[in-house]
């Protein structure tokens, strides 16, 4: 009989220890060989890279280092380079950053930290910037969050 109740619970363990989410299927967009690494998103709807925003980058080759540094205008929901991501109000997003930043913040959300992965709330449509900062600069990322 324990048997028979232990075998569900395992199954039930073992499938939460395994969610790990996937990045998104398609090539992610770069910022060039001297430029930051891509970054993408966890949502309800799925995972989607997000688009690069103004950032300064720098890298160590060799005895020296290469840098270069962005300036973007606003993001718009319409530009090709924002992502559309399909969100509903209140919905936690992680968003998973290709380095360990020191800091991460989005505008108007209270942003939590952890390692590499940034967590927010969705709290209104539009674009959005995920500003980080960390050892090779500072980058900061967009999408369009889409309500229903």
């Amino acid at each position: 009989m324990r048997l028979a109740f232990l075998f569900p619970l395992a199954l039930v363990v073992a499938a939460c220890g395994s969610a790990t989410a996937a990045q998104p299927s398609g090539k992610a967009p770069a910022a060039g060989s001297n430029g930051p690494p891509p970054a993408w998103i966890e949502t309800k709807a799925g995972n989607r890279w997000l688009g690069f925003s103004s950032y300064c980058w720098s890298h160590r080759k060799g005895s020296g280092s290469t840098g270069v540094c962005a300036d973007m205008a606003a993001p718009k929901c319409s530009q090709r380079s924002v992502p559309n991501l399909s969100v509903e109000t209140g919905e936690r997003v992680r968003a998973h950053l290709g380095y360990k930043p020191k800091e991460a913040s989005v505008e108007t959300a209270d942003t939590k930290l952890k390692g590499r992965i940034v967590v927010w709330r969705i709290s209104r449509p539009g674009p959005f910037l995920l500003f980080t900062r960390g050892r090779g600069g500072d980058a900061t990322y967009t999408g369009c969050a889409v309500l229903p």
